[in-house]
C-alpha cells in the first residue's frame, strides 16, 4: 500500500512520543512493532498487519526501511471514543442551560425591544449554535489530540478554549437573564476577542480546529453589532 503522505512529520512525532511513554502501560494496551519496508510501499507480508494498525491509530516512518507501528486495544479506543464524545458535546451544556432562561425572555420580554430589520429570526438561533457549539467542541478534541492530552502545551491553546467558552455561557445570563445590555455588550467584545486569541493559537497545532471554529467568530460579531444596536436603541432605566 502506498503510505507517502499520510500524517504530518510534526504528528507522527507525537505518536512516536505518545507511544515511548505509553508502551509500559498495560492499561492503554499499545503495542509496538519494527516493520521492514519503504517509504513508498511495504512488503506484502506484512501489509494485513499495516492495514489493521492504520485503520485504528495510523503508523509512523522513522528513517527509510523501517516503519514503526502503533496499533491500540479495544479499551483505549473505547476511551478515545467518550473523550471525543465528552469534549463535544461540553458546550452543549451551557447552551442547554442558557436555554431555560432564553425560553420564557424570548416570548415576553425580547419582543418588547427595538431591533434592527437585519436580525436574524428567532427560529434560526438554535439551529446554529446547535452547530457552533458541536464544531467548536469537536475542535477542541482535535487540539487535545494533537497535543497528547492536558500537557504543559495545552495550557494556553485549552485555556484559552476553556475562557471564551465560560464567556460564552455567561452571556446569556447577562443580557436575558437580567437584563443588563450595556454589560452583555462588554462581556461579548471579551469574548469575541478571546475567540479569536484561541484561532490564533490553535492554528499551528490544528488548522482544521481552527476553520472549525471560523463560523463562531464570524456569528460573534453579526451578534456583537445587534448587542450594540438592541443597547444603542433601547436605553437602560438607572437605577436610584
Amino acid at each position: 500500500m502506498s503510505t507517502g503522505t499520510a500524517i504530518s512529520y510534526r504528528r507522527r512525532r507525537r505518536l512516536l512520543l505518545l507511544l515511548l511513554r505509553r508502551q509500559r502501560d498495560e492499561k492503554f494496551g499499545c503495542a509496538f512493532g519494527r516493520v521492514a519496508g519503504y517509504y513508498g510501499s511495504c512488503r506484502t507480508s506484512v501489509a494485513d498487519t499495516e492495514e489493521a494498525c492504520y485503520n485504528r491509530a495510523g503508523w509512523i516512518h522513522l528513517q527509510s526501511g523501517t516503519i514503526y507501528v502503533i496499533w491500540v486495544s479495544e479499551d483505549q479506543f473505547d476511551v478515545n471514543m467518550w473523550t471525543v464524545l465528552g469534549m463535544t458535546t461540553l458546550p452543549h451544556v451551557g447552551g442547554f442551560l442558557g436555554g431555560l432562561i432564553t425560553r420564557s425572555e424570548v416570548k415576553t420580554w425580547y419582543p418588547t425591544l427595538k431591533k434592527p430589520s437585519w436580525r436574524p429570526p428567532n427560529a434560526a438561533f438554535p439551529v446554529v449554535w446547535t452547530c457552533l457549539y458541536t464544531g467548536m467542541g469537536y475542535g477542541s478534541y482535535l487540539v487535545y489530540k494533537e497535543l497528547g492530552g492536558f500537557t504543559d502545551d495545552a495550557v494556553v491553546p485549552l485555556g484559552l478554549y476553556g475562557l471564551q467558552l465560560a464567556l460564552n455561557w455567561a452571556w446569556t445570563p447577562i443580557f436575558f437573564g437580567a437584563h443588563k445590555l450595556k454589560w452583555a455588550f462588554i462581556e461579548i467584545i471579551f469574548l469575541t476577542g478571546t475567540v479569536a486569541a484561541t484561532m490564533v493559537s490553535w492554528y499551528s497545532i490544528s488548522r482544521t480546529a481552527t476553520l472549525l471554529m471560523a463560523p463562531y467568530l464570524s456569528w460573534l460579531c453579526l451578534a456583537t453589532s445587534l448587542n450594540y444596536r438592541i443597547w444603542r436603541d433601547n436605553p437602560e432605566k438607572k437605577d436610584d
